[in-house]
């Protein structure tokens, strides 16, 4: 199987499930972020979406975390189970299986947020915002495996979304030669009236500046809130 083909398709069918049940694939991606922290605690639709009980929700699931590397103590080296009083996790394991995790990541990030973009659900959805607020209160967390994952999740996240703003950039350039070649067209043919062309160009010219706007305001918050200085 072709890993990236997998990828591709787990973002897929991610994205279908967020258009028909948003607070289920929110939660489920929310889960899929502490798995990468080494958390094995569960949020549901309810939860993944109640911004203002996240920061509850993280101290629960620390305290947990540090109760299992106590009771594992008693039977495994702490080399085995923690590192710097935070549980051993995905980012930092040696195991086999998580070889190829780190570069995994990077890929299905990137991919959620170009093809979230290219339908349009990053715009119209609470996606980001569900995003946001989770990693940035595991950025501020106790626990190295949650700042650490948090901190690589909004990197990945940042460089997906400059890939996103340098193509919706690109976009706004070809639509203002073409209505530059309209206004051309027009001051030719000697008309004042606006044309059907020009009001279309203008309309998707207003949606494009819109969306800059959202992807401008994206980077801030994760850049001011996420990313160590």
């Amino acid at each position: 199987m072709n890993p990236s083909a997998a990828l591709q398709s787990t973002v897929e069918d991610f994205l279908d499930s967020l258009k028909e049940t948003p607070g289920a694939a929110q939660a489920e991606l929310v889960n899929c972020i502490l798995r990468a922290c080494g958390c094995n605690e569960t949020v549901n639709e309810d939860e993944a979406v109640d911004y203002d009980g996240v920061v509850d929700a993280l101290d629960n699931f620390t305290e947990s975390l540090k109760q299992v590397c106590l009771r594992l103590l008693r039977f495994l080296p702490i080399s085995y189970i923690c590192q710097d009083d935070s549980p051993l996790y995905p980012l930092t394991s040696r195991l086999p299986i998580f070889k190829r995790f780190r570069k995994s990541l990077s890929e299905f990030l990137e991919r959620l947020i170009v093809s979230a973009a290219e339908l349009g659900v990053l715009y119209t959805t609470d996606l980001m915002a569900t995003i946001q607020t989770w990693i940035t209160c595991m950025s501020s967390s106790q626990l190295r495996s949650f700042r650490h994952t948090a901190t690589v999740v909004a990197l990945e996240i940042l460089t997906a979304l400059c890939d996103v703003a340098a193509a919706v950039d690109k976009e706004a350039d070809v639509l203002n030669r073409q209505k530059a070649g309209e206004r051309k067209r027009k001051a030719g043919n000697k008309t004042k009236t606006v044309t059907d062309r020009e009001k279309e160009l203008e309309s998707k010219a207003a949606e494009v500046r819109q969306r800059k706007v959202s992807l401008a305001e994206f980077l801030r918050e994760l850049v001011d809130r996420c990313v160590p200085a």
